[in-house]
C-alpha cells in the first residue's frame, strides 16, 4: 500500500472537513457516541470538568465541543488547514 505525503493527507482531510460538518451535526445516529465519550472518561478521569484535554485529529471539533460544554478547556490539532478554519468559525478553545 502506499504511503501518503503530508501534503496528500491534509488534502484529503480538508476534503472531508468540508462536508464533515453537514453530515454529522445534531444527528441522533451522531450524537449517541457523546455518550461513550463520556462514559469512557469518566471511568478513566472522572469526569472532564476542569480538565486540560489535548484533541488530535480533531477535524472540525465536534466532539471537542460537546467536551467544552462539560467544563474541559481543550487544545486542538489536526493535520486539515479547512478543519481548523471550521474549528476557529464554531468558537472553540485553542486551536494549536
Amino acid at each position: 500500500m502506499k504511503q501518503l505525503s503530508e501534503k496528500q493527507l491534509e488534502k484529503v482531510w480538508s476534503k472531508q472537513a468540508k462536508t464533515y460538518q453537514k453530515s454529522y451535526d445534531k444527528k441522533p445516529d451522531y450524537l449517541a457516541h457523546f455518550a461513550v465519550i463520556e462514559q469512557t472518561i469518566a471511568s478513566g478521569i472522572g469526569g472532564v470538568a476542569d480538565k486540560k484535554i489535548l484533541d488530535v485529529g480533531s477535524g472540525t471539533a465536534i466532539t471537542s465541543a460537546y467536551l467544552a460544554k462539560k467544563g474541559a478547556e481543550l487544545s486542538l490539532v489536526d493535520i486539515s488547514s479547512v478543519g481548523l478554519g471550521i474549528m476557529s468559525l464554531l468558537g472553540q478553545s485553542r486551536v494549536v
